[in-house]
């Protein structure tokens, strides 16, 4: 938590360098975060069992999502994480208050988003559908059902962070770090394979953002709007097999490309295929080349 801590001091110290070139504490804070996180790589990694600490969900998540695991050892710990959650745990969640938050944002970081829909979608104990199937229409603090002394609340958002994660994952909408206030988003939903459609809107300060996609045959369709004054990336999942993007209609990745007004360029990373759009409505198509 004490990294945790330098991590969020660095984003703020980054902010407050663009303004007053404070560039001497930025480097005094990365170096801070850089000894910490070696430290702790140090005292909690297991070579032997490829995880930290006890090499539970709990344990591997947090240090996942911290960012401290370093790229060698990366692949390892993320399989552990994976297999402890579907083939130990049945698809359930074994994190409490402290590293719940974490579980499903590292998962999907780590393009294992099935895995955290996997535990989302779950109905029975310990899950977020085993509380609505026994009747909650709140949170509980505790996973199990009980009442009197057993429960201390049956209205608690301690575990309420499934919340964000269907409009960041499912939906996509994301923050750019580097266009805060929501100058700048990125729209990256997962796609999914046991979900047909989502819907979602969230208001910011520039105005109500959207994210729709649905399932269409062997494509999916995705509507996305952008309010004004702000611009965003659209970051699309590259597909195993070849395929074209469409908006409205016009093919804007592959075969016979066009360009279209307000998607102002194209790139790809590892996993994505990325536009740069302006403010307004697209309705994106992806569906693999016949």
């Amino acid at each position: 938590h004490v990294y945790r801590d330098e991590l969020l001091r660095n984003r703020s110290t980054r902010a407050y360098s663009a303004c007053y070139r404070a560039g001497n504490r930025r480097n005094t804070v990365r170096n801070t975060c850089q000894t910490h996180s070696t430290a702790y790589h140090k005292r909690f990694y297991n070579p032997t069992a490829g995880g930290y600490g006890s090499n539970n969900q709990a344990c591997n998540a947090f240090s996942l999502y911290l960012g401290i695991v370093p790229a060698a050892y990366k692949a390892r710990v993320i399989e552990n994480l994976v297999h402890d959650v579907r083939n130990i745990h049945s698809g359930h969640l074994t994190t409490g208050n402290l590293c719940t938050k974490y579980l499903l944002d590292c998962l999907t970081t780590a393009n294992r988003a099935d895995i955290a829909y996997l535990i989302a979608s779950q109905e029975t104990y310990p899950s977020w559908g085993y509380m609505l199937a026994n009747g909650a229409t709140t949170l509980w603090e505790r996973w199990e059902q009980a009442t009197g002394e057993g429960m201390n609340s049956h209205n608690h958002p301690m575990m309420g962070s499934i919340g964000s994660w269907f409009y960041r994952a499912l939906a996509g909408i994301q923050v750019d770090p580097e266009g805060p206030g929501f100058k700048n988003l990125q729209i990256k939903p997962q796609f999914v394979e046991d979900l047909q459609f989502v819907q979602c809107a969230l208001q910011t300060v520039r105005g109500e953002v959207q994210s729709s996609w649905e399932r269409h045959g062997d494509g999916v369709q995705l509507t996305v709007t952008i309010p004004v004054g702000s611009t965003a990336r659209v970051c699309l999942p590259l597909e195993s097999q070849p395929f074209t993007i469409s908006e409205s209609d016009t093919v804007i990745w592959g075969a016979g490309e066009t360009d279209i007004t307000g998607i102002s360029k194209w790139m790809t990373d590892q996993h994505s295929v990325i536009f740069t759009v302006a403010s307004g409505t697209y309705f994106f198509t992806v569906k693999p080349n016949q």
